[in-house]
C-alpha cells in the first residue's frame, strides 16, 4: 500500500513539477542572460540547478528500490537481452536499425564538425535559430560542466522516465497495453521539456516513445543511457567548435 501511494505521489510530481517549475525556472534564467550577458556564473549556476533536480529524485528511487521488494533489474539495471515479441519483430529491428543509424550519425556530425568549415557554418546558422540557444555552453567552465550536465541528464532521465516509470505504469495499470505504456512516458518525459517549446515538446515527446520502445525490447538502461548522453553532449561538441570559429 505505501509503495503505491508513493508511485502515485511520484507521478504527481513529474506531472507538475518539471512541467511547471523546470518551464519557470528556465524563463527566468533566460531572461537573466539576456539582461547581463556579461554575467559569467548565472548559467553554471542554472547547470548545477538542473543536475540537483535530477539527481535528487533519481536517488528517491535508488534509496526505496533498496528498502522495498523492487530489485535494479526491473528497473533496466541488467545486460540487454532482445525481445521482439512486445512490438512485433518488423518494428524491433526497424527501431533498432534507426538506433543504430543515429549512432552513426552522431559520429559522422562529430567528425564533420572537427574537418569541414561548410559543415561548421551550416550548424552555427542552425544553433541561432535554436529556440533554447541561450542553454548551450560559450565559455570552457561551462563546456566542462556541460559534459556533467550530459551525463546526469543520460543517466538520471533514463531511470526516471524510462526504468521507474514505465515500472510504475505497469504496477497502477496492469492490464494496459504496452504501446500506451510507451506513449504516457512519452509524453510526460515531453512535459519535462515544455521550456524548449511546442516543438520540443512534440520532438522530446516522441523521443521519449522511442526511447520507451528500446528500453522494452532491450530491457535495459545501459544502451540509452550511453545514447541519451552522446546525444546532448554532441550539442556541446558542436557549439565549441562552431564558437571557436566565431573568435
Amino acid at each position: 500500500m505505501a509503495l503505491t501511494i508513493f508511485y502515485v505521489l511520484f507521478l504527481c510530481f513529474l506531472l507538475t513539477y518539471e512541467p511547471i517549475w523546470g518551464y519557470i525556472s528556465y524563463q527566468r534564467f533566460k531572461q537573466d542572460i539576456h539582461k547581463t550577458p556579461e554575467n559569467k556564473t548565472r548559467r553554471i549556476a542554472y547547470y548545477k540547478e538542473t543536475m540537483l533536480a535530477l539527481w535528487i529524485p533519481t536517488l528517491i528511487i535508488v534509496i526505496v528500490t533498496m528498502v522495498s521488494p523492487i530489485t535494479f533489474s526491473s528497473l533496466g539495471f541488467s545486460w540487454p537481452s532482445l525481445n521482439t515479441s512486445i512490438f512485433g519483430k518488423w518494428i524491433s529491428y526497424i527501431l533498432l536499425a534507426l538506433f543504430v543509424g543515429y549512432l552513426f550519425a552522431i559520429v559522422y556530425h562529430f567528425v564533420a564538425m572537427k574537418t569541414s568549415q561548410a559543415f561548421r557554418d551550416k550548424v552555427a546558422n542552425e544553433l541561432e535559430k535554436m529556440p533554447y540557444q541561450e542553454l548551450l555552453p560559450e565559455s570552457s567552465q561551462e563546456k566542462k560542466l556541460w559534459g556533467y550536465v550530459s551525463l546526469t541528464a543520460g543517466v538520471t532521465e533514463e531511470i526516471i522516465y524510462r526504468g521507474f516509470l514505465l515500472l510504475v505504469l505497469m504496477t497502477l495499470v496492469p492490464d494496459a497495453s504496452e504501446w500506451l505504456y510507451v506513449v504516457i512516458a512519452g509524453i510526460v518525459f515531453g512535459l519535462a521539456h515544455t521550456y524548449q517549446g511546442l516543438s520540443g515538446f512534440i520532438r522530446t515527446t516522441l523521443i521519449g516513445i522511442c526511447f520507451s520502445m528500446l528500453y522494452l525490447i532491450l530491457g535495459s538502461l545501459f544502451p540509452l543511457m550511453i545514447f541519451h548522453f552522446l546525444i546532448d553532449f554532441v550539442a556541446n561538441a558542436s557549439n565549441s567548435t562552431t564558437e571557436g570559429n566565431k573568435m
